[in-house]
């Protein structure tokens, strides 16, 4: 039997941050609402290249890349992190909870091209070869339900993969580019870009490429085009230069704000309470093993 004893924590928050603290990058619970920091997970990597990150809801992995072509995987269960080699560096990350899979566009044959990324591995499977002549800053979005991912060329092009029948649609966009979230319950392709000058959620329509003014954030800039969607809540989070954090909610057409101590994180949004034994229990548990070990000793001078 093999116990783990970890650090006490308390219930963490569901926004996701992937930082960097004591020159590695960390794994950190972020409050929207004050916008204080509670550290997760060290993960040991030198950098996360790009910020392009990944998380499996589901079996509460978080994904990323550095830049000397290792993948990470951080189990939020238990905080343990593991690593592979990857062939090259970097994908644009999304994970298909349907198909159970890391899913990478990258670059091959002078095209965009999306793979099945194997996490143990590092071993990349080409799925779908998309014609698109590059992918835009990395700002990706994925349909969990209809299994369609989106991403942006240069050439302002909007591109829908939909690996339910491996098909690659495209569109046009008035203005490149937004950076990407999918809102499930509304089943729509979110933009965050600038309009007025200030950061403004469209709607856009991946058949036309038509995007729809909806909330105007106030926010003068959204660094990086690192973002994150909380599907139940129906919230849209992300950071300024100036260190504020920002929270779009769709319920209530609201928007918010909370300072942070620095910027900026790499945002992903799900469960991210590391589990570990509570200090105050560790006695108790200590207890029950000693007890366990009478008992065996016992057992075997019978």
């Amino acid at each position: 039997m093999t116990l783990a004893l970890g650090s006490a924590r308390t219930n963490a928050q569901d926004l996701i941050a992937v930082g960097f603290s004591g020159g590695a990058v960390e794994v950190f619970s972020l409050e929207p609402v004050t916008g204080s920091v509670v550290p997760l997970v060290a993960t040991g990597a030198a950098d996360a290249d790009g910020g392009w990150t990944a998380l499996d809801r589901a079996g509460r992995r978080l994904f990323f890349q550095s830049s000397g072509g290792q993948l990470y995987t951080v189990s939020l269960s238990t905080g343990i992190v593991t690593q592979a080699p990857l062939a090259t560096c970097c994908y644009f990350l999304e994970y298909d909870r349907q198909a159970a899979t890391l899913l990478g566009v990258g670059f091959q044959g002078g095209q965009v091209e999306v793979f099945g990324l194997n996490p143990s591995t590092g071993a990349a499977t080409p799925l779908i070869a998309t014609g698109a002549p590059d992918a835009d800053g990395g700002w990706t979005a994925f349909d969990a339900v209809g299994r369609r991912l989106f991403f942006q060329s240069t050439n302002n092009q909007l591109y829908t993969v939909n690996l339910q029948n491996n098909t690659v649609t495209q569109a046009p966009l008035a203005a490149c580019c937004y950076f990407l979230e999918y809102d499930q319950q509304a089943a729509t392709l979110l933009g965050v870009g600038f309009q007025g000058g200030q950061v403004e959620v469209f709607g856009l329509n991946p058949s036309t490429g038509a995007a729809t003014p909806l909330i105007a954030t106030g926010a003068p800039d959204a660094d990086g085009g690192w973002t994150a969607f909380d599907a139940v809540g129906r919230r849209l989070f992300f950071q300024s230069t100036n260190n504020q954090l920002y929270t779009v909610n769709f319920q209530n057409n609201t928007v918010t704000q909370a300072p942070l101590a620095a910027c900026c994180y790499f945002l992903q949004f799900g469960t991210g309470a590391v589990a570990a034994v509570p200090t105050t229990s560790r006695a108790a548990l200590l207890l029950v093993i000693v007890a366990l070990g009478i008992v065996a000793i016992v057992v075997l001078h019978r």
